[in-house]
């Protein structure tokens, strides 16, 4: 009876907790990967430039050919700097837009591509 009694204990604790867990499938909000990658240089010291490309992933698998980035053209483009925002921008047909700022450096940019919107938070300026 010693030996039963704290086996069943367990055995119902197991039984318990493994039907106690729900798996939730329902995010509050979905994430989908940005369409385009942004890379930022800072050419003077009151100017960005950010050059927005699109993946071509087509010869990812074959390796002489990767991945490539193919600049977007005509994409406007939301930089804010801080929460405050400096305005819309379109890029250029090299994917490049130069961005003036006064202060803290912009690291929002929003737009859509593709019917995709998407939203870009860059803290790393390396």
């Amino acid at each position: 009876m010693k030996k039963i009694f704290p086996i069943c204990i367990t055995l119902c604790l197991t039984v318990l907790l493994l039907s106690a867990c729900e798996e939730e499938s329902d995010m509050a909000f979905d994430r989908v990967a940005a369409p385009v990658v942004l890379q930022y240089d800072s050419i003077a010291p009151n100017e960005a430039q950010l050059t927005l490309f699109e993946l071509d992933k087509t010869g990812i698998l074959d390796q002489n050919v990767g991945i490539k980035y193919n600049p977007i053209s005509n994409l406007a483009i939301d930089v804010s700097q801080a929460g405050t925002m400096l305005g819309t921008f379109t890029t250029a047909s090299d994917g490049t837009v130069v961005v003036p700022f006064q202060g803290a450096l912009p690291n929002e940019f929003a737009g859509t591509y593709d019917g995709v919107a998407f939203r870009i938070f860059k803290t790393d300026f390396d």
